[in-house]
């Protein structure tokens, strides 16, 4: 890309960035926008009218109906591509020329979940679980948010995504603590010229004006006059009864997380009572009934899967509901959540997903294969049932013991008459052995030696009666 020809590059955009952050000490005194306008972030804004001509690069457009181009142009009108080809044709007003070759010119990622009011402390605990999260974020910070902070928070998440390739986000803003806190977070939005929606939620914990969700209504007569902007609205919120209902009034989506059978068991409730709809999208998705799936397809309902946070934070199986979704019908969107501990790369997103799906489909098929195996070699049978199966040659021996009224044969015992070299040079256990030492004439009468036994038995008994 040629310097001089480019509206804003990566540095400008982070030394904006850290303007912003530094612009006003005294927050609360300057409107978002005009702390916008101070950072140069005014010039951002986009005219409608305004055209640029990606010219040169390389073009995977993911899109069958327009294909792929080793060398193409893409022109751009406003905020929407009005053509892309081998070598776009112009008419009407010279457009802006950003020289793409030697670039390789793909649509934008979605993020379909980003808590976007927490950017400025990305990577805080890099090796952080839920608690710690909870405790940093909720818990810790977002009470002590300014307005300001929203703005700052919300901006650094946007730029930062655009630098990552993510041109479209869903901003689950769950930090709303009053009205300027939720018109900060919006403006910020809207100052990036980043595509997004704003999902406004209540906080978590602390001291906050209540004012939502009741404050939509206003959010969305300030802002959103227009469906066709870059940033819209939508709500972000539980699996509640009053607040759908709301939403739904004011024509807006829902965005929720879902996690767990409690939120399966709480779901079905809302399947009985037909709450469900298309409108909702489910964040996260982990340990979730096969039924409490077929639900959320049936209703028309779409999910999200965080690659990342689901193994940080250990949340619901510790693996990404990704081959879940796929199982039960559903295309899952992809999103990072957050970045208090880790990064924003997408790439990096993708990548955790394919490894997820591998370890998971490895362990299906070792599990599949254990079980093959034990149906190979029939029902495990008891420990009492094995007791019964011993050696034959073991068998043997412990017959011809009782026969004679001596203990069996056990190698540790020190105190035996006979060691186990002299029984194996004598045939090994068994039967064997007691021929040798019975003699022939025993072996050839058995009479003889159950005689002798009788004999001993009797003479034990008498040595007994003397000592009594």
């Amino acid at each position: 890309m040629n310097p001089d020809e480019s509206a804003t590059s990566r540095r400008q955009l982070l030394q904006m960035g850290a303007a912003i952050a530094t612009t006003s000490v005294m927050a609360g005194a300057q409107s978002p926008g005009r702390e916008a306008a101070a950072a140069g972030l005014a010039p951002l804004s986009l005219d409608p009218n305004r055209r640029t001509l990606l010219k040169g690069g390389t073009i995977i457009s993911m899109d069958p109906s327009v294909g792929d181009f080793v060398q193409g142009d893409i022109l751009i009108q406003g905020k929407k591509i009005a053509s892309v080809g081998a070598n776009v044709k112009l008419s009407g007003p010279a457009p802006r020329v950003i020289d793409a070759s030697n670039t390789i010119l793909i649509p934008g990622f979605i993020d379909c979940h980003r808590h976007s009011w927490e950017g400025v402390l990305r990577r805080i605990i890099p090796n952080g679980d839920i608690a710690k999260y909870m405790a940093t974020t909720h818990q810790g910070f977002a009470p002590y948010y300014r307005p300001h902070d929203m703005y700052v928070g919300n901006l650094i998440t946007a730029l930062g995504c655009i630098d990552a390739g993510i041109t479209c986000i869903i901003d689950n803003s769950h930090n709303s603590r009053s009205s300027a806190h939720s018109d900060a977070a919006v403006q910020a939005l809207f100052d990036s010229g980043i595509r997004a929606v704003h999902a406004s939620g209540a906080p978590q914990t602390g001291n906050w004006d209540h004012q939502w969700p009741q404050d939509l209504e206003r959010i969305q007569k300030r802002f959103f006059s227009s469906d066709d902007q870059l940033v819209t609205l939508r709500m972000f919120s539980g699996l509640d009864r009053v607040n759908w209902a709301l939403a739904r009034k004011l024509g807006l989506r829902i965005t929720t997380e879902f996690q767990g059978a409690p939120s399966a068991m709480q779901l079905e409730q809302f399947w009985n009572e037909k709450l469900l709809g298309p409108d909702v999208t489910y964040n996260h998705c982990g340990g979730l009934t096969d039924l409490a799936w077929q639900r959320i397809r049936e209703s028309g309902g779409t999910v999200d899967v965080c690659p990342r946070s689901d193994p940080q934070y250990a949340l619901g199986e510790g693996i990404p509901a990704f081959q879940k979704a796929i199982d039960h019908g559903m295309r899952p969107g992809l999103s990072v959540d957050n970045e208090v501990s880790y990064g924003t790369d997408t790439f990096t997103c993708t990548s955790c997903s394919t490894s997820s799906l591998r370890h998971k489909s490895q362990s299906e098929r070792r599990r599949q294969s254990t079980q093959a195996g034990e149906r190979a070699r029939g029902p495990r049978m008891r420990h009492s049932e094995r007791r019964g199966l011993r050696r034959p040659h073991r068998q043997v021996r412990d017959v011809d013991a009782r026969q004679r009224g001596r203990h069996r044969h056990d190698p540790h015992r020190r105190h035996q008459s006979v060691s186990v070299q002299q029984r194996h040079r004598h045939g090994g256990c068994g039967r064997r052995y007691q021929e040798h030492r019975l003699g022939d004439h025993q072996r050839r009468d058995p009479q003889i030696g159950r005689k002798n036994d009788r004999r001993e038995l009797a003479q034990a008994s008498a040595a007994d009666r003397r000592i009594t």
